[in-house]
């Protein structure tokens, strides 16, 4: 005879592959996270170039693992260039705790429920003008329209951003938060819900 996989003879109600289909079928439609184009924005465009600029980089030299060391002389002289890079390593460049040294502070809550299209905003003290950066590695973006941003904190010493769970995005969302003058970073939890 002829040999046959095993679920051409089985029952189809006993095929995994169908009955895997048949529990996806149930699940609610959580949408698709909208593209956003090179154009987007200053920040998107920068990336565009810079990836196209590192094709064929090996990827533990690629821009997303990547982030220059902080220099503070160079970042006051021209700070709207190092904020228009979008460096999710800057994450993990917190400063060293010490005396001279303060802690980030969220002004925000730390977790937060939404429902799959709203945004919250995420806040932290920061020394004024110095730059934070906000990431996550799952779906949403930030004002951006990126899924990584540096702000200046205001004169008040306020860091704000938006985050907005966009289509496609449902569950736990992991958002971090550090500064280069600070240290320690900040990790935000939004529940993301679908709508009834």
């Amino acid at each position: 005879g002829i040999l046959r996989p095993k679920r051409d003879l089985d029952d189809p109600k006993n095929d995994l592959i169908a009955e895997r289909q048949r529990y996806l079928d149930k699940l609610p439609k959580t949408g698709q996270a909208p593209s956003v184009s090179e154009n987007a924005n200053s920040n998107a465009m920068l990336l565009t170039k810079e990836l196209q600029e590192n094709e064929g980089v090996h990827p533990s030299k690629s821009l997303s693992f990547e982030a220059e060391p902080f220099e503070l002389e160079q970042y006051n002289a021209d700070r709207e260039a190092y904020l228009q890079k979008t460096r999710p390593a800057r994450v993990f460049q917190a400063a060293q705790p010490g005396k001279e040294v303060d802690p980030l502070v969220s002004r925000s809550k730390r977790y937060r429920e939404v429902l799959q299209g709203e945004s919250v905003f995420l806040e932290v003290e920061a020394e004024q003008g110095m730059p934070v950066t906000f990431h996550t590695q799952q779906l949403g973006e930030f004002d951006n329209r990126l899924k990584t941003i540096t702000v200046a904190a205001s004169e008040e010493g306020i860091a704000k951003v938006k985050y907005t769970a966009v289509s496609g995005v449902r569950g736990i969302v992991k958002i971090m938060a550090a500064s280069p003058v600070h240290s320690g970073q900040l990790k935000y939890l939004v529940d993301v819900q679908l709508p009834d």
